[in-house]
């Protein structure tokens, strides 16, 4: 409503959306930024996060509610059942663009790291993977740096083993791209108390939180809905995967080959499925070098061993 209006016109324009349904709902998705895409999900537009997030449809009927007005008494199944229709049908309307994958976004800002142009992140797009900090001034890090050399080297080292802390760094830069652009899945492995997790939630603090996921490979490869949480997912991480674990590679070696141009047909619990393109990186995480019956070169030439050749007393977390 406008803040400009006087409280009868205020009261007036209440009653008028309360009765009229596609108005009502058109209103709500202009203002509020829905969307509710083919395979029939709803997604709202976060004004806090400039993101695009999946939500319910009780979730929205709320913030119609509390936002545009509570006259509407969505609580009857009759009118409620001709709002959700009208809400489907305008958000079906309202379809995102969607953007180049070189397209990277940090808070409120996107950059296309091909060409450095750069854009304000608005609902006019489909995004939905923030990184949750503003680009920085510099491109040292010596913090950083220093405890990359510590999880990857040791005294003990010839010169020609030691490897340089760029090798960890470019698994930073290659998880935040929204798209699966490398056929690689790191294999991180150590006797444990090595730092292989502690750089695991390095990464997940730099992409944020909400763009990671954590699984198991059971639930990966041997549950139907293992994959829907990889769904607008930068990251997945699989931790204590056990020497002989590794018995199906399939989903992962889809998504992370692109076969297919990286879609895979992902559903939600009493949903139906949707096939769309999931960039999740995948890493793994065990104590030992993993023993698999998978001899095709589609597995080997993915996986990256990365050895965590030392250990540390327990002082917590990085950060």
């Amino acid at each position: 409503m406008d803040q400009k209006q006087t409280p009868e016109e205020m009261i007036a324009e209440s009653i008028s959306l309360a009765t009229n349904f596609p108005k009502l709902c058109r209103q709500a998705v202009a203002q509020l930024g829905i969307y509710f895409d083919d395979a029939q999900y709803w997604w709202v537009w976060n004004t806090k996060e400039y993101k695009w997030q999946s939500t319910d449809i009780y979730t929205i009927l709320n913030k119609l509610d509390t936002t545009i007005t509570d006259s509407a008494n969505t609580i009857d199944p009759k009118i409620k059942s001709m709002i959700v229709e009208a809400l489907k049908r305008e958000g079906r309307k309202n379809k995102p663009k969607q953007l180049d994958w070189r397209w990277i976004q940090f808070k409120s800002n996107l950059i296309n790291f091909q060409t450095n142009e750069t854009m304000k992140a608005t609902k006019e797009y489909f995004i939905a993977n923030p990184i949750p900090w503003e680009i920085g001034k510099s491109d040292k890090t010596p913090v950083l740096d220093k405890m990359l050399d510590e999880w990857l080297n040791n005294d003990k080292m010839k010169k020609e083993d030691r490897r340089h802390v760029d090798y960890l760094k470019e698994l930073f830069a290659f998880t935040m791209v929204p798209r699966y652009f490398i056929s690689s899945v790191p294999f991180l492995y150590g006797k444990g108390g090595d730092g292989k997790t502690q750089f695991l939630d390095t990464i997940i603090k730099f992409i944020g939180r909400e763009n990671e996921h954590s699984s198991t490979l059971y639930s990966l490869e041997l549950t139907n809905f293992g994959t829907y949480d990889l769904r607008k997912k930068l990251m997945c991480s699989v931790y204590e995967v056990e020497k002989n674990d590794i018995k199906k590679f399939t989903n992962i070696k889809s998504i992370s080959g692109r076969d297919g141009n990286g879609k895979i047909s992902i559903t939600k619990k009493n949903c139906q499925s949707v096939k769309e393109e999931v960039y999740s990186k995948f890493f793994l995480v065990g104590n030992a070098v993993p023993v698999t019956k998978d001899m095709s070169d589609g597995f080997f030439r993915r996986i990256i061993m990365i050895n965590f050749p030392n250990r540390f007393k327990d002082i917590g977390d990085v950060f």
